[in-house]
Protein backbone atom coordinates (compact mmCIF):
# COMPACT_ATOMS: atom_id res chain seq x y z
CA UNK A 1 0.00 0.00 0.00
CA UNK A 2 2.95 2.33 0.87
CA UNK A 3 4.74 1.44 -2.65
CA UNK A 4 1.05 2.34 -4.28
CA UNK A 5 1.07 5.99 -2.34
CA UNK A 6 4.60 6.52 -3.40
CA UNK A 7 4.02 5.87 -6.89
CA UNK A 8 0.85 8.17 -7.05
CA UNK A 9 2.72 11.09 -5.13
CA UNK A 10 5.43 10.46 -7.57
CA UNK A 11 3.70 10.50 -10.72
CA UNK A 12 1.81 13.52 -9.44
CA UNK A 13 5.16 15.49 -9.77
CA UNK A 14 6.14 14.38 -12.99
CA UNK A 15 2.91 15.23 -13.69
CA UNK A 16 3.21 18.62 -12.68
CA UNK A 17 6.73 19.06 -13.79
CA UNK A 18 5.85 18.23 -17.63
CA UNK A 19 2.77 20.78 -17.13
CA UNK A 20 4.97 23.50 -15.50
CA UNK A 21 7.21 23.07 -18.83
CA UNK A 22 4.09 23.07 -20.94
CA UNK A 23 2.43 26.32 -19.03
CA UNK A 24 4.97 29.06 -19.17
CA UNK A 25 3.07 30.88 -16.49
CA UNK A 26 3.74 27.92 -13.92
CA UNK A 27 8.03 27.61 -14.73
CA UNK A 28 9.65 28.41 -11.43
CA UNK A 29 11.41 31.45 -12.94
CA UNK A 30 7.92 32.72 -13.60
CA UNK A 31 6.82 31.88 -10.19
CA UNK A 32 9.78 33.27 -8.83
CA UNK A 33 10.94 36.02 -11.09
CA UNK A 34 11.30 38.91 -8.93
CA UNK A 35 14.01 36.69 -7.38
CA UNK A 36 15.68 36.24 -10.79
CA UNK A 37 19.00 38.01 -11.50
CA UNK A 38 20.25 35.86 -13.90
CA UNK A 39 21.03 39.18 -16.07
CA UNK A 40 22.49 41.74 -13.93
CA UNK A 41 25.91 42.47 -16.23
CA UNK A 42 26.95 45.71 -16.96
CA UNK A 43 30.28 47.28 -17.14
CA UNK A 44 30.55 47.57 -13.45
CA UNK A 45 28.79 44.25 -12.33
CA UNK A 46 29.97 40.97 -13.88
CA UNK A 47 26.72 38.30 -14.44
CA UNK A 48 26.97 37.10 -11.07
CA UNK A 49 26.93 40.56 -9.48
CA UNK A 50 30.57 41.00 -8.34
CA UNK A 51 32.53 44.40 -9.07
CA UNK A 52 33.72 43.89 -12.77
CA UNK A 53 37.03 45.62 -13.96
CA UNK A 54 35.53 48.89 -14.08
CA UNK A 55 33.39 49.06 -10.94
CA UNK A 56 34.20 52.54 -8.83
CA UNK A 57 32.75 52.99 -5.53
CA UNK A 58 32.89 57.31 -4.41
CA UNK A 59 34.89 57.37 -1.23
CA UNK A 60 33.49 59.65 2.19
CA UNK A 61 36.42 60.80 4.85
CA UNK A 62 35.14 62.28 7.81
CA UNK A 63 36.76 64.32 10.80
CA UNK A 64 34.24 64.56 13.62
CA UNK A 65 34.62 66.62 16.52
CA UNK A 66 32.38 67.15 18.98
CA UNK A 67 31.31 68.28 22.95
CA UNK A 68 28.91 66.93 24.95
CA UNK A 69 26.88 69.77 27.78
CA UNK A 70 25.63 66.88 30.12
CA UNK A 71 24.02 69.53 31.87
CA UNK A 72 21.56 70.71 29.26
CA UNK A 73 21.38 67.42 27.22
CA UNK A 74 23.16 68.87 24.13
CA UNK A 75 25.69 67.30 22.03
CA UNK A 76 27.81 69.83 19.44
CA UNK A 77 29.71 69.17 17.00
CA UNK A 78 31.61 69.81 13.72
CA UNK A 79 32.08 67.09 10.62
CA UNK A 80 34.68 67.69 7.95
CA UNK A 81 34.04 65.35 4.90
CA UNK A 82 36.61 65.19 2.47
CA UNK A 83 34.49 63.46 -0.99
CA UNK A 84 35.45 61.75 -3.36
CA UNK A 85 33.89 61.38 -6.89
CA UNK A 86 35.31 58.28 -8.31
CA UNK A 87 32.31 57.84 -10.78
CA UNK A 88 32.77 58.45 -14.55
CA UNK A 89 30.27 61.10 -14.09
CA UNK A 90 30.33 64.87 -12.57
CA UNK A 91 28.17 64.81 -9.68
CA UNK A 92 25.59 68.61 -9.05
CA UNK A 93 25.06 67.30 -5.94
CA UNK A 94 25.79 65.23 -2.47
CA UNK A 95 23.38 63.37 -0.31
CA UNK A 96 23.66 62.93 3.72
CA UNK A 97 22.14 61.14 5.68
CA UNK A 98 20.71 62.72 8.77
CA UNK A 99 19.87 59.91 11.15
CA UNK A 100 19.62 61.84 14.38
CA UNK A 101 15.93 63.56 12.66
CA UNK A 102 13.70 60.94 13.26
CA UNK A 103 13.59 62.54 16.95
CA UNK A 104 12.18 65.89 15.14
CA UNK A 105 8.51 65.88 16.20
CA UNK A 106 7.44 66.39 12.93
CA UNK A 107 9.57 63.24 11.62
CA UNK A 108 7.74 60.22 9.36
CA UNK A 109 9.01 57.53 12.10
CA UNK A 110 7.52 60.12 14.44
CA UNK A 111 4.08 58.80 13.08
CA UNK A 112 4.98 55.23 13.12
CA UNK A 113 6.92 55.06 16.45
CA UNK A 114 3.84 57.51 18.29
CA UNK A 115 1.56 54.39 17.25
CA UNK A 116 3.38 51.94 18.91
CA UNK A 117 5.42 53.43 21.90
CA UNK A 118 8.67 53.41 22.53
CA UNK A 119 9.85 57.27 21.65
CA UNK A 120 10.01 60.35 23.66
CA UNK A 121 6.94 62.19 22.10
CA UNK A 122 5.35 65.41 23.30
CA UNK A 123 7.19 68.59 23.18
CA UNK A 124 10.83 67.16 22.48
CA UNK A 125 12.48 67.61 19.40
CA UNK A 126 15.53 66.07 18.74
CA UNK A 127 16.80 66.76 15.16
CA UNK A 128 19.52 68.14 14.17
CA UNK A 129 19.82 71.80 14.47
CA UNK A 130 21.78 72.64 11.37
CA UNK A 131 24.27 75.84 12.14
CA UNK A 132 26.22 75.95 9.13
CA UNK A 133 27.37 74.17 5.86
CA UNK A 134 30.24 75.20 3.55
CA UNK A 135 31.66 73.39 0.60
CA UNK A 136 35.17 74.68 -0.16
CA UNK A 137 35.12 77.08 2.41
CA UNK A 138 31.74 78.82 0.68
CA UNK A 139 28.28 78.56 2.07
CA UNK A 140 26.36 76.22 0.57
CA UNK A 141 22.99 75.71 -0.94
CA UNK A 142 21.33 72.18 0.77
CA UNK A 143 17.78 70.87 1.10
CA UNK A 144 16.29 68.73 4.33
CA UNK A 145 13.85 66.57 3.81
CA UNK A 146 13.59 64.23 7.02
CA UNK A 147 16.17 62.30 7.32
CA UNK A 148 17.84 63.11 3.93
CA UNK A 149 20.11 66.15 3.56
CA UNK A 150 21.08 67.77 -0.51
CA UNK A 151 23.92 70.02 -0.79
CA UNK A 152 23.24 71.60 -4.08
CA UNK A 153 26.99 72.33 -5.53
CA UNK A 154 27.44 75.83 -7.29
CA UNK A 155 30.10 73.57 -8.85
CA UNK A 156 30.03 70.06 -9.84
CA UNK A 157 32.01 67.64 -7.86
CA UNK A 158 34.32 66.47 -11.39
CA UNK A 159 34.40 62.40 -12.68
CA UNK A 160 36.99 59.98 -11.42
CA UNK A 161 38.83 61.21 -8.33
CA UNK A 162 38.28 65.02 -7.93
CA UNK A 163 37.73 65.92 -4.58
CA UNK A 164 35.61 68.16 -2.32
CA UNK A 165 35.54 69.45 1.12
CA UNK A 166 32.27 69.89 2.85
CA UNK A 167 32.10 71.51 6.50
CA UNK A 168 29.08 71.12 8.80
CA UNK A 169 28.46 72.74 12.33
CA UNK A 170 25.62 71.18 14.22
CA UNK A 171 24.24 70.58 17.74
CA UNK A 172 21.21 68.40 19.02
CA UNK A 173 19.63 67.83 22.17
CA UNK A 174 19.60 64.35 23.77
CA UNK A 175 16.12 62.12 23.64
CA UNK A 176 15.54 60.32 26.72
CA UNK A 177 14.23 57.55 24.72
CA UNK A 178 14.78 56.97 21.11
CA UNK A 179 13.68 54.25 18.48
CA UNK A 180 16.29 51.95 16.77
CA UNK A 181 18.66 54.04 14.98
CA UNK A 182 19.87 56.22 18.58
CA UNK A 183 20.96 54.29 22.05
CA UNK A 184 18.50 55.51 24.56
CA UNK A 185 19.20 55.52 28.03
CA UNK A 186 18.15 52.67 29.98
CA UNK A 187 14.09 53.17 31.58
CA UNK A 188 15.72 53.29 35.06
CA UNK A 189 18.12 56.32 34.02
CA UNK A 190 17.08 59.50 35.62
CA UNK A 191 18.83 62.92 34.27
CA UNK A 192 20.78 64.93 37.65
Amino acid sequence: MKIFRLCIAFSLLIGYNLSAQNNPIKRNVDLFSPLDISNVQSPYRTQTGEPSTTYWQNQSDYKIEVSLDDINHVVSGQVAITYTNNSPDKLGYVWLQLDQNINTSNSRSATIYGAIGGRDRGSFDGGFNILSVRVNEEKANYIISDTRMQIRLDEAIEAEGEKTSIVIDYNFKIPDYSADRYVPYPATYKHP
